[in-house]
Order: C-alpha cells, then structure tokens, then sequence
C-alpha cells in the first residue's frame, strides 16, 4: 500500500457474486488498515459489467461518492 494517498472508493454490485464482495470489503478494509482514507459503495442492482454505467448517473450512489471525496457539491 502506498504510505499516501487520496481517498479511496471501493465499489461494487448488490448483484455481485459473494466472492467478488468479499475481495472489495476486503481490499477496502486493507486499505483502511493502512490509516488511508477510503469509502465503501455497494450500488444497488448492479454487477460489474453494469456499475461503471452508474458514473453517468448525475445523481447516482457513485457520482455522489465522487462529488463529495472532491469536496463538491453532491447536488
């Protein structure tokens, strides 16, 4: 893990399988532990050829997550 780094976010499908999850709380979890700033999303009815779609979505869980890791508005 890098000593510094700017806040991580980790996100994955509700529709994904377990052991796919599992990686990403994991991941998020580690990185964490390493005193970085990180966020977990888990977006609703979504897997992973699918989530990427939801950046798009002005008013999405991953746009949001986006607008306030940057300190914009959410809006």
């Amino acid at each position: 893990m890098p000593a510094l780094a700017a806040k991580f976010i980790v996100a994955y499908g509700s529709d994904e399988l377990q052991v796919l999850k599992r990686q990403s709380r994991e991941f998020g979890a580690a990185w964490s532990a390493y005193g970085l700033r990180g966020e977990m999303v888990e977006v609703a009815d979504c897997h992973h050829y699918a989530i990427l779609e939801q950046l798009a979505q002005p008013d999405g869980p991953l746009a949001n997550a986006r607008a306030v890791s940057t300190g914009a508005d959410p809006g």
